[in-house]
């Protein structure tokens, strides 16, 4: 008969499995810029050796014109190659890597805690919102987190098989290719092991300088990426592998030093649990179920005291991200994301911690019961008034969603916060209970309002859902050589129509124009028959306009066809 212990694993594997692949291609329905971008530029260096700057195998994608991370791209390419350039095949790569993450953390934690703990960090780990969200889109950025807790896997494999911190360090080298925050997080991390490794000489030093050497010979390219952009030192190429210069580097476009900002950069993400962008989070929904934050500061300060090796890698990998808020202007949920599964993982040890010894830290537990009534409260608010009610409008969400953006949710926490620390003296069994109960009621609310119409209907305007259908159906009633005119009431437009046409991108670069080369983002005017501006549908000038419905009821526009689609319409003016 099975154990029951490997029940209860499986059990949250195939939990966390479901719910990142359950409509997994068709929700969030339609597809982000970014994951067009990354998703096209894989398949055209795959299929004709180049990316649409015209880079053969580049370091860092131009993208825009200020970047895009490339590791995503490459790891991209088996599954666009097998199942062609798609939703499905770009997101592959999150999904796939979300799930290794899941179990990664449950046999980090194993390595150093009990059996139970490790089951409890995977289960946060699971069932986190935010975590489930990045796991079903393609942003380049959200493989950061994976490629770091697979590092310190390995690293902390390597405690006891010495020989392993060589493929460690080569994965946190190829982890600065994931995302650009990675340039501060991973070399310091590097540095701060480096000298941990060397005072407690931990491995031989064969061991050490082979470990080093592979960091480097990894790291070389990136680090010369970034010093090309901050001096301008031009187009470099490596061994094969090519490190361009942006015009506009955003490495430069995003410094800020402000400490107001970055009180608020760690506020925002932790206490708001929103950053004001659906594709992140809910905001309806905690990211990693915001009344579980006093464990989660208990089992930090627990591991500071408790002085083992494994703490001190984790505890190095949390604080080696801080200075991200210090650097970005401005600290979304996917800039900072890398600090959260050690978050999830001492929230855990915070956790487990309290309820191996009640009596002794009752007042953590307190804590927690107190804040776990205004948690439900405010973060299931959304799914009792808008799913029991279903005849309510969708703008129901998006002023629940203006109360958490306006950060007007956070004294609400604390009122009844208080209210309850003065009503509750005493934490009885049936309260403990509560606390634990408090986690399933949370998750079930996320489920209902990420599965739910209100946030399909955001999150479809949002990736743009149909707009594949409205390009096809342009290219079909037009002749070969006919012009299309596309509006520009979509995030870079011509990425979509690179993306779903499929267009080789020497067709592209021999034909493209350009608004203005020197700014962060690049707008195209027009390639090939593809012309990025419908002001001629205001003359009625004759041609095949793809239009959105906000530009066919401004402009008043009438045809003798039009064909309908979600949020856009092709028509043809005679």
């Amino acid at each position: 008969m099975m154990n029951k212990k490997v029940i209860l694993f499986l059990l949250v594997l195939a939990g966390g499995i479901f719910l990142r692949i359950v409509l997994f291609s068709t929700h969030p329905g339609g597809l982000n810029q970014d994951e067009a971008s990354i998703g096209y530029d894989a398949w055209a260096i795959m299929n004709y050796g180049m990316d649409r700057n015209g880079y053969t195998l580049p370091v860092h994608m131009v993208s825009w014109g200020s970047g895009q991370n490339a590791l995503y791209a490459y790891f991209s390419m088996p599954f666009i190659r097998l199942f062609d350039l798609n939703i499905f095949s770009v997101r592959c790569v999150n999904l796939i890597f979300g799930l290794f993450t899941i179990i990664a953390v449950f046999f980090i934690v194993k390595k150093f805690k009990s059996y139970n703990t490790a089951l409890l960090a995977m289960t946060l780990v699971a069932f986190s919102p935010w975590h489930m969200m990045m796991s079903r889109w393609g942003l380049e950025s959200n493989l950061l987190p994976a490629m770091i807790i697979l590092g310190i896997w390995v690293l902390f494999e390597s405690i006891s098989k010495n020989i392993l911190l060589i493929p460690a360090a080569f994965l946190f080298g190829l982890s600065l290719y994931a995302y650009g925050a990675a340039y501060v997080v991973i070399t310091l991390f590097f540095l701060v092991m480096a000298i941990y490794i060397f005072i407690k000489k931990l491995f031989p030093l064969k061991i050490c300088i082979a470990a080093a050497g592979v960091f480097a010979v990894v790291a070389t390219p990136i680090y010369l990426f970034i010093l090309t952009n901050l001096f301008k030192l031009g187009d470099i190429t490596l061994f094969g592998l090519q490190i361009p210069q942006m015009n506009v580097p955003r490495m430069t476009e995003q410094i800020g030093f402000s400490f107001s900002e970055a009180i608020v950069n760690v506020a925002s993400p932790l206490l708001g649990q929103f950053d004001g962008s659906e594709w992140n989070a809910i905001p309806a929904s905690s990211l990693f179920y915001i009344y579980c934050l006093p464990f989660t500061v208990f089992g930090i300060v627990k591991a500071f005291h408790e002085k083992h090796i494994f703490n001190f890698i984790l505890l190095a990998a949390l604080f080696c991200s801080f200075p991200l808020v210090l650097i970005y202007n401005y600290a979304n949920v996917n800039r900072m994301n890398v600090s959260y599964l050690p978050l999830l993982i001492f929230t855990a040890f915070g956790i487990a911690e309290v309820y191996q010894n009640k009596d002794k830290y009752n007042s953590i537990l307190h804590t927690a019961f107190v804040y776990s009534f205004p948690a439900v409260l405010i973060y299931s608010f959304p799914v009792i008034l808008v799913y029991l009610f279903p005849e309510m409008p969708v703008n129901t969400y998006e002023n629940i969603r203006l109360m958490n953006t306006s950060g007007l949710h956070l004294p609400i926490f604390i009122v009844l916060g208080i209210i309850v620390l003065f009503s509750v003296r005493r934490i009885s069994k049936i309260k403990r209970v509560i606390v634990v109960s408090i986690f399933p009621v949370l998750l079930l609310a996320f489920i209902i309002q990420y599965f739910g119409r209100n946030y399909e209907a955001i999150i479809r305007t949002e990736f743009f859902h149909s707009l594949d259908s409205a390009i096809y159906k342009a290219v079909e009633i037009t002749d070969p050589y006919q012009n299309i005119y596309i509006t520009t009431d979509i995030n870079m437009p011509y990425i979509f129509v690179l993306f779903y046409l499929k267009i080789p991108p020497k067709t592209y670069l021999d034909t493209v124009q350009f608004e203005d080369l020197n700014v962060e983002f690049q707008q195209v005017k027009a390639f090939d028959r593809y012309i990025f501006d419908i002001s001629g549908a205001k003359k009625n000038l004759p041609g095949v306009y793809l239009v959105s419905s906000k530009d066919f009821d401004e402009l008043n526009l009438t045809a003798d066809n039009v064909y309908s689609y979600r949020g856009y319409k092709v028509l043809t003016l005679n």
